[in-house]
């Protein structure tokens, strides 16, 4: 209980990872390889900062080319061999046919915490954010 008439109703976190095109080649290529010879076009989203100041921190360098709001269309760029990206786990849910997660030399996590009304007093928009972000995460995700 966070006061009176709030309720911190659920926290969820996850880790980014590179992602680039899934290689015909059986070998996974290494973050290295693919921060070298790829374009990156970075996920513009509110944690961005955060996430490059992490970056930075650990001194990871890549060939920057842009940035989408569109996680679809930066997915399907990806999926097309354009660029890669690092973006959470949770965005490659059945996608890990077409792309792969490239681990991060280091590890950067993000947490999300919803707080809001009660139950009863919630939109049915507020009600399906919490519900989607209650559901778990697939076995195939949590293994990168």
């Amino acid at each position: 209980m966070l006061g009176e008439h709030y309720l911190d109703h659920h926290q969820w976190s996850d880790h980014y990872v590179l992602v680039s095109a899934r290689s015909k080649q059986s070998a996974t290529r290494s973050f290295t390889e693919l921060s070298q010879a790829s374009r990156y076009v970075a996920w513009r989203h509110p944690g961005m900062d955060r996430l490059n100041q992490q970056l930075a921190s650990a001194q990871l360098r890549l060939n920057h080319r842009g940035e989408l709001t569109c996680v679809e269309t930066l997915l399907d760029l990806i999926g097309r061999q354009h660029c890669i990206s690092i973006l959470p786990t949770v965005f490659l849910s059945g996608r890990l046919r077409e792309l792969e997660a490239v681990p991060l030399p280091v590890t950067i996590m993000r947490q999300l915490s919803v707080v809001a009304r009660p139950t009863s007093l919630l939109s049915n928009a507020a009600n399906a954010v919490i519900q989607a972000l209650k559901r778990p995460v697939s076995l195939s995700i949590q293994r990168y």
